[in-house]
């Protein structure tokens, strides 16, 4: 939540910002100089802050021909309830949210690194061998023979195997 209401402030002084003014330069001396014990302040993560929040609501919805009151129904709703993508560490989220071209996308491998407490490089492995294009191209009996958690890395595995430079 800190890092969603950081991107959106971000976000809200970039728009009004003039070029060359340096702000997250800036932002990040400040807030090291007022919070010097919060990790995460790196001009870097305040660039990944923002787009984090403009990858979740800004490029993905028309927010402009949002209601002022839909727009704060949005905003209640995720204050309300432990939304996914809160569940996963903040490096993998960026991978995500950089990596995913739609929300979708992002949904499901959130989902998949919860299900499969995944490492943040299994993570960038999936991501790399574009799971979400390739989920349930290769017909298996995995699901019926073995419980959930391993039928599921066999089928990734498999897939992933599949589309392996140089294999058929």
């Amino acid at each position: 939540m800190f890092y969603w209401e950081l991107g959106r402030d971000i976000y809200e002084k970039q728009k009004n910002a003039k070029w060359g003014t340096k702000l997250l330069e800036q932002l990040s001396l400040d807030l090291k100089a007022e919070f010097a014990d919060i990790q995460g302040l790196s001009k870097t993560n305040l660039k990944y802050c923002s787009s984090f929040y403009k990858f979740y609501s800004i490029s993905q919805q028309p927010v402009d021909q949002l209601q002022n009151t839909e727009l704060q129904q949005i905003e209640d709703a995720k204050k309300l309830s432990q939304q996914p993508v809160d569940q996963i560490p903040w490096g993998h989220n960026i991978q995500i949210f950089t990596k995913a071209k739609s929300i979708k996308e992002a949904q499901f491998y959130i989902q998949q690194t919860i299900e499969n407490v995944w490492s943040r490089d299994v993570l960038a492995l999936q991501l790399k061998s574009d799971l979400y294009n390739r989920q349930g191209k290769s017909i298996t009996n995995f699901k019926q023979t073995l419980p959930a958690p391993q039928s599921d890395l066999a089928q990734q595995t498999v897939l992933y195997i599949h589309h392996l430079p140089g294999k058929m």
